[in-house]
Parts: structure tokens; sequence; C-alpha cells
């Protein structure tokens, strides 16, 4: 390795630890995973995909339009299989916190409405649509009772309403045509005249009044949450990252203890199109008393690819415990869906198994746990 790759490494190492550094601290070996979107549509299918891709829109270039999807029965199966093999030092098994997405828009009801009016159906819906899918929530509740899946909040849909739906009331083609297709996951970063162009960021408001709206969706939403799994959600994760403070006091009513994040949350500035990044750390506080987690680590075979990928996980793992951290490592869905692509969800689980024996090897004592277990060691202030 040249010098300049290892002064490169080293920086940022150093840099990882100054950013992760403060907040609550923990001499226990605990390991949390969380992934995201679960619940909802993205790409229909292969052939939706291959339809866009010849109508011009750029899904070629986005992973979530390549890889993502509804969970089969399959893709629940091969995953679980990986996760009961193994135990942890109190006879847990890893346990995925499945951030979901409690629904997905009524394509049917939208188009009768003429584009006027929104309408969204719950993800259990969404999954006896589909042949493929119908019989995946009996998977989910299988996880749930073996302590391997555990649902938390990430939203009513994946959606930011009101951008999409003045995208189809101006009639955009590509908007359109993934509509017919029943999706709205696309990439529309260079068709809309707006910073605010991504669909999937749902909680992105530019206004108090888009705010009240979205704070209303997330309630909505956070009661589906409970009616569906007969527990409420402890824990939140905004969609792209993105959301704005004045929404957590909302969340606070709702009883949600604990806001899931990364380092940097992207927070609307009202009225100017623009964002500001506001610095979290694990422990921190709001106003209201609720904490915030940040992840640590990553394990993302399919959107950052590397040979090396299970070595440079146990690495930041390393990191993480140094510092007296919980490792909370982010994998998102699309790691493990096979609808699309069987080898990249293959390939996904081969590594999450080698990494699953090599971080138990390394450290027995590791504890696996939830989120909202996290949160609520975090409440307790116990290490």
């Amino acid at each position: 390795m040249s010098f300049k790759k290892k002064a490169g490494n080293m920086f940022r190492s150093v840099g990882r630890k100054l950013l992760y550094y403060p907040g609550w601290q923990t001499t226990r070996k605990i390991v949390v995973i969380e992934s995201d979107d679960w619940g909802s549509i993205s790409i229909p299918s292969k052939e939706a995909y291959q339809e866009l891709y010849s109508e011009g829109v750029k899904v070629h270039e986005d992973p979530y339009c390549k890889f993502d999807g509804l969970a089969e029965p399959e893709d629940l199966k091969l995953l679980f299989d990986v996760l009961t093999a193994y135990k942890d030092k109190k006879d847990h098994h890893p346990v995925i916190t499945a951030n979901t997405i409690m629904g997905n828009p009524d394509f049917s009801k939208i188009e009768a409405s003429n584009f006027k009016e929104y309408h969204y159906e719950l993800f259990t819906d969404t999954l006896k649509r589909s042949e493929r899918t119908r019989s995946s929530f009996d998977l989910w509740k299988e996880g749930i009772s073996k302590n391997i899946f555990f649902p938390q909040f990430h939203g009513r849909e994946h959606l930011h309403v009101g951008n999409w739906m003045s995208a189809l009331q101006s009639e955009n083609q590509q908007v359109l045509k993934a509509f017919r297709l029943g999706t709205y996951s696309i990439p529309v970063a260079n068709q809309l005249n707006s910073k605010r162009n991504d669909f999937r960021a749902a909680f992105d408001g530019n206004s108090d009044e888009e705010l009240r709206e979205i704070g209303k969706s997330v309630q909505e939403g956070l009661r589906l949450f409970e009616e569906k799994f007969r527990y409420p959600s402890d824990t939140i994760i905004a969609p792209c990252y993105t959301w704005h403070s004045k929404m957590e006091e909302m969340l606070f009513e709702m009883e949600v203890s604990l806001l899931q994040g990364i380092a940097f949350q992207q927070e609307p500035v009202l009225g100017e199109n623009s964002y500001k990044r506001k610095y979290n750390y694990l422990g921190k506080k709001n106003r209201w008393g609720q904490q915030y987690s940040v992840r640590n680590v990553f394990f993302e075979p399919v959107l950052s690819w590397d040979e090396k990928l299970v070595e440079k996980t146990l690495k930041r793992m390393e990191e993480a415990f140094k510092l007296n951290k919980p490792a909370i490592i982010g994998s998102h869905r699309l790691n493990f869906i096979g609808s699309m692509d069987k080898s990249s969800r293959d390939r996904t689980l081969t590594l999450l198994s080698k990494l699953l024996a090599r971080m138990l090897k390394r450290w027995p004592e590791i504890e696996f746990m939830t989120s909202a277990e996290l949160a609520k060691l975090m409440v307790n202030k116990s290490s």
C-alpha cells in the first residue's frame, strides 16, 4: 500500500473516531442491525424495470431500482436461515430491526380521481396483490415470533406525497410512465425544477403547512403500525435521513423515544428550498428528552461492492467497541432481495454469514439487540 493511501486511511479512521466519540458509552459489545424500506414497493418487476429503461428512465443508475423490491417468501426464508445459524452469549440470534413502511400508493384510486386525490393501501394489501408475495407476511410473523425480525416505523409511505402528486398533475411523462407500471421510485433529479426532487424523502417539508400534512401522515402511520403489529414503535427512522426538528415534538407526543439515523441529519430550511446538516451523536437528547442513535457501521454490499467488505465491516466494529459504543450496523432491504437479481441476494447472504461467524469468533461476548432494546438501555443509563 502506498504512503498516500495509508495516510488517507489513517485520516479517515481518525475522523470517524472524532465523529462517533461523543455521547452514550457502554463496555458491552452490543450489535444492532438496522434495515430500512421493508414494505415499500420500489420497482415491482423485472419487466417494469426493462420498460422504464427502454423509455429512457435512468433506472440503471440507481441500485434501489436495479435490486430492490418487495420481499418474497424465498428472500425471507434464506435470510432467516442465516440469522438462526448463529447465537450470542445469551443464546439470542442476530435480529434485524426491520424499519417498515406501512403503506403504498393505491394507484387505481389515484387514477380514478384524475390525479386530484391521493390514496394509499396497507403494505400487507400490496403484498396480497401479487402471487409472488401473497404469503410473505406469514414469514414476517414467523420472523417476529423467533425474535430475528423486529419491525419498527419508517413512514406511512416512502414517498413525498405532495411532490409526487404535483409531478403527476403536471403530466411529467416519465413519472406518468412509472405510475402506469405501479411505481413512483425512479430517478427524477434532472427533471423537476426543484432541489426537492427525490420522491422518496417522505418527511421533506418546505413550509409549516407542509410539515403539518407530513405530521398527520406520520401520526396515522404510527397508529397503523400499532394496529398491525400489536405494539407501538419505540423508534423511528426518517426516509432518506431527512426531517425537520419541528416534527420531533409530535413524535414525542406519539411516545417515540429514539430517533434512528446517521451522524448528519438533512434538515430542510423552510421556505428556502435548501438544507442544513445537523450533527447528531449516540445518546444526544433533544428538548423533549428523545435520544438519537447513529449508525457507525455499514454493511451495504449492493450499494458499495468491495471484495474486502467483511474485513472493513469488522474494522468499523472494532473502532466502535474501542470507543465504548455499540456497533449499529446499517443494511438496507435491497441487499436481501432476489426478485430482480438472485445472485446479488445470494452473494449478500454469503457475506452476512461470514460476517456473523467472524464477529462472534472475534468477540464471543457480543450481544444482539434491536433498536428498541438499545433505546431502553440508553434511557436507563445502564452500561
